[in-house]
């Protein structure tokens, strides 16, 4: 007899749920299992998590001694850097100094180098004036000398001494003028030092104009014996006055 599609469908159930129950043990077996692993992984991960912590905490700690030291580090630098600029001033500061220094000796040079100059000039100048003035004293000796006899006349007929003081002055004292006092002394010194004779002193004192006449006439004649008798004229026209 054959079965009815019931009867196949029944035992195909039946089929099913022997195979369902004799899979369970092995399901268990297999959950059991996925939950060891689970746990061990979870373990693992849990395990990881520390560590990943402890790494995390070790790299902070390390990133706030890198800024401590990061930090000590940029003061460092900004003291050295302080103290290089001091420095860098210090040498400008120097080099300034020395650069004054370099100028005010080339000014010293160069006023070294003109004072030379004008020393050489002025012993050239020396040199010459000198030689005018020995030039000069050698004529008035020459004139002296080709003048003594006259001199001598003036001294002993006109009342004249002469006296050099010094090596730059000749004096000269009239005597005779004064009819009141005929020993009255009238006195001119002379002066020999220069290129040009000067009146250095008259005893008593003549007037301005007439010293500087007299002066004048010296100098462009040269002749000591006329301005000698050019001088007892103003004394005498000065007593006369």
């Amino acid at each position: 007899m054959s079965m009815s599609t019931a009867d196949r469908a029944y035992e195909r159930f039946i089929h099913e749920v022997d195979s369902y129950e004799a899979l369970i043990p092995e399901m268990n077996e297999m959950t059991l299992n996925a939950g060891h692993e689970f746990s061990r992984k979870q373990s693992l991960i849990q395990q990881q998590a520390e560590d990943n912590k402890l790494k995390l905490n070790e790299l902070i700690s390390q990133e706030v001694k890198l800024k401590d030291e990061l930090q000590l580090l940029k003061e460092r630098e900004k003291e050295t850097r302080y103290r290089l600029e001091e420095k860098l001033l210090s040498l400008e500061q120097q080099k300034q100094v020395f650069e004054s220094l370099a100028s005010k000796k080339q000014e010293l040079a160069n006023v070294k180098d003109e004072l030379e100059s004008r020393i050489l000039q002025l012993s050239a100048s020396i040199k010459e004036n000198m030689q005018l003035l020995n030039r000069s004293s050698d004529y008035i000796m020459v004139q002296i000398e080709k003048s003594l006899k006259e001199l001598a006349k003036y001294e002993a007929y006109m009342g004249l001494r002469i006296k050099v003081e010094d090596p730059t002055t000749m004096s000269f004292r009239f005597f005779n003028l004064d009819p009141n006092d005929y020993d009255r002394e009238f006195a001119l010194d002379l002066d020999i030092s220069g290129n040009e004779y000067k009146i250095a002193n008259t005893n008593p004192r003549l007037a301005d104009q007439a010293v500087i006449k007299l002066e004048r006439e010296l100098n462009e004649s040269k002749q000591l014996a006329r301005f000698l008798k050019q001088a007892r004229n103003v004394f005498k026209d000065f007593v006369a006055y």
